[in-house]
């Protein structure tokens, strides 16, 4: 049973945002940040068959990580939120990874992965 929205982890290297109804955690460690999402991003790809097709339809999966169609109609007004917030993100110079809820982990540059993102919700 969830029963708070701002936890205490007793660890400050673990911070906890809430950002537009949805949550990430901010994780630092000796080799840089990594962030953890949940539906706010997705790199789902490589599904095939039904489900593949469902997903990709649905816009939860493509070639590349994206903020799926139905999170960004349910974010409405928010969108410049989290545009605002992926920005902040990618001008950390520390930032090592993000790990999707939703997919694989981005590895490849993250950075680059959020101002894309971000772009895409303006």
């Amino acid at each position: 049973r969830v029963d708070t929205s701002t936890p205490d982890f007793v660890d400050p290297t673990v911070r906890y945002v809430e950002l537009a109804g949805d949550s990430a955690l901010e994780v630092e460690a000796d080799d840089g940040l990594t962030i953890v999402v949940n539906d706010l991003m997705g790199d789902i790809h490589g599904e095939s068959g039904l489900g593949g097709w469902l997903l990709r339809a649905m816009g939860f999966a493509g070639e590349e990580a994206h903020v799926p169609g139905p999170v960004k109609l349910a974010l409405g007004k928010r969108k410049g939120e989290v545009a605002q917030q992926f920005r902040r993100w990618a001008e950390r110079g520390d930032l090592r990874r993000i790990i999707v809820s939703h997919g694989d982990t981005i590895m490849a540059d993250p950075r680059g992965v959020l101002r894309t993102l971000a772009a895409s919700l303006d």
